[in-house]
C-alpha cells in the first residue's frame, strides 16, 4: 500500500517512476498506484510466466504469481492485508 501511494504521488506530479526490487507482487504497489494517477497507461509485462493467476486457480497459492491478476480484475478474492487494492482502479 505504501509503494502504491508513492507511485502514485510521483506520476501525480508528472514525474518519471522507476521501482527496483522485490518479487513480482511489487507490480502490486507499483503499478496500481500509476494507474489510480494515469488510468489510460499501459503496461507490457515481459517475464517467462504470465502471473495471471488467480487464488482460485493458481497451483501454487503464491502470491508472485497473481498480480496481473489483481491488477485487470479477474478476482474478488483480495488476500489478507490487501484490501487497499479494492480502491485502486
Amino acid at each position: 500500500e505504501k509503494l502504491a501511494l508513492k507511485s502514485y504521488e510521483v506520476a501525480s506530479k508528472g514525474q518519471f517512476s522507476l521501482v527496483i526490487g522485490g518479487d513480482h507482487s511489487i507490480a502490486l504497489g507499483s503499478i496500481a498506484g500509476l494507474l489510480r494517477a494515469r488510468p489510460d497507461m499501459a503496461v507490457v509485462w515481459v517475464d517467462a510466466h504470465a502471473d495471471i493467476n488467480t487464488p482460485e486457480c493458481s497451483p501454487s497459492g503464491n502470491l508472485h504469481g497473481m498480480p496481473i491478476a489483481f491488477l485487470m480484475g479477474l478476482t474478488k478474492s483480495i488476500p489478507p492485508g490487501f484490501e487497499w487494492l479494492e480502491d485502486y482502479p
